[in-house]
C-alpha cells in the first residue's frame, strides 16, 4: 500500500480526521515541543522577514514560528486542502501567518525570496525528497537557512519484550504509512547534494510513556491487518486495549529518534 501521507486528500474523510487529530496530539507532547523549540532557537529571527513551512499539515509548528517574531511573515504550504482547513481555523487571529495549498517540489514562490524554510516530518513521506530540497535551495535567499526535522522509523519501537504484539502493529504501520523508514540515515547526503552547508545535525529521543501519541501506530496497524483478513476484530480491539492498559498502568514505553538538520545556502 502506498503511504497515505503522499496524498492525504485521497485517504478519505475518516482517515483525514485521524491524521488531523494525530498531528495536533503529537505536536503537544512535551518531547516534541522541546524538539521544535530547539530548532526554532537555531534560527536568526531578527534577520528573518519571510519563513516558510513546507508540508505544514494542521499548522502547529507554523503557529510556533509565527509566535517567534511578529515582524516575520510565516507561510505554511500544504498539499491537502482538508488539513489546511484545520490549519486556518486553528490559526485564527494570528496576523503574521497565512496558508496556501501547494506542492513542495514546485513552490509558489520566486527565486531567492525566503529567509528560512522548514520541513517537519515531511521528507520521510516523499518519494523524491531530493526534489524538495532542490526547490528549497531555489527559493532561499543567499545565506538563508534550511531546517529539516524528521523521524527515524527504522529505529522506532513500542516493544517491551521479545515478540511484543504492539511492536508488530508498529512495524505494520511503518511499512504502510511511511515512504522511507531510513530517510534520516540519508538526510545529510541529500542536503549536501542539494548544495546546503550543514551547520548542525543532531538526534533527539521522543519517548512516550504516559500518552496516546503512539496509539495511532497500533490503531492503524491493527486496522490494516484486520482489513487484509489477517486478524479478527476481537484481536484488533485487544491490541488497542493493551496499549491503553499499559498507558494507564504506567508501563507503556515507546521510543523514536528524531533528527534535526540545520543547513545554509551559500551567501
Amino acid at each position: 500500500m502506498p503511504d497515505p501521507f503522499q496524498n492525504v486528500s485521497a485517504a478519505g474523510p475518516e482517515l483525514i480526521e485521524v491524521f488531523a487529530r494525530q498531528l495536533e496530539l503529537r505536536a503537544a507532547e512535551p518531547a516534541m515541543v522541546a524538539i521544535v523549540e530547539a530548532y526554532l532557537d537555531d534560527l536568526p529571527w531578527d534577520a528573518i522577514g519571510v519563513a516558510v513551512e513546507v508540508g505544514c499539515g494542521t499548522g502547529p509548528n507554523a503557529r510556533r514560528m509565527a509566535a517567534r517574531s511578529a515582524k516575520t511573515r510565516v507561510l505554511g504550504i500544504e498539499p491537502s486542502p482538508e488539513l489546511l482547513g484545520h490549519a486556518r481555523r486553528l490559526a485564527e487571529g494570528i496576523d503574521n501567518l497565512t496558508f496556501e495549498t501547494g506542492d513542495g517540489a514546485a513552490l509558489p514562490l520566486d527565486d531567492g525570496t525566503v529567509d528560512a524554510i522548514v520541513f517537519h516530518t515531511v521528507l520521510c513521506h516523499v518519494v523524491a525528497p531530493a526534489e524538495l530540497l532542490t526547490e528549497a535551495m531555489r527559493v532561499l535567499r543567499p545565506g538563508g537557512t534550511l531546517v529539516v526535522c524528521d523521524a527515524d522509523f527504522s529505529k522506532a519501537s513500542l516493544a517491551g519484550f521479545d515478540f511484543d504484539p504492539l511492536q508488530a502493529c508498529a512495524d505494520f504501520f511503518f511499512a504502510n504509512y511511511v515512504t522511507d523508514r531510513y530517510l534520516v540515515a540519508k538526510l545529510r547526503t541529500l542536503a549536501k547534494a542539494a548544495g546546503f552547508h550543514i551547520q548542525q545535525f543532531r538526534i533527539t529521543s521522543r519517548a512516550v510513556t504516559d500518552a496516546d501519541g503512539m496509539l495511532v501506530w497500533v490503531r492503524l496497524g491493527s486496522a490494516m491487518m484486520l482489513g487484509h483478513g489477517e486478524i479478527g476484530q476481537p484481536l484488533a480491539d485487544a491490541l488497542v486495549a493493551e496499549y491503553q492498559r499499559r498507558n494507564e498502568a504506567g508501563t507503556l514505553y515507546g521510543h523514536q529518534p528524531f533528527a534535526t538538520l540545520v543547513g545554509t545556502k551559500a551567501a
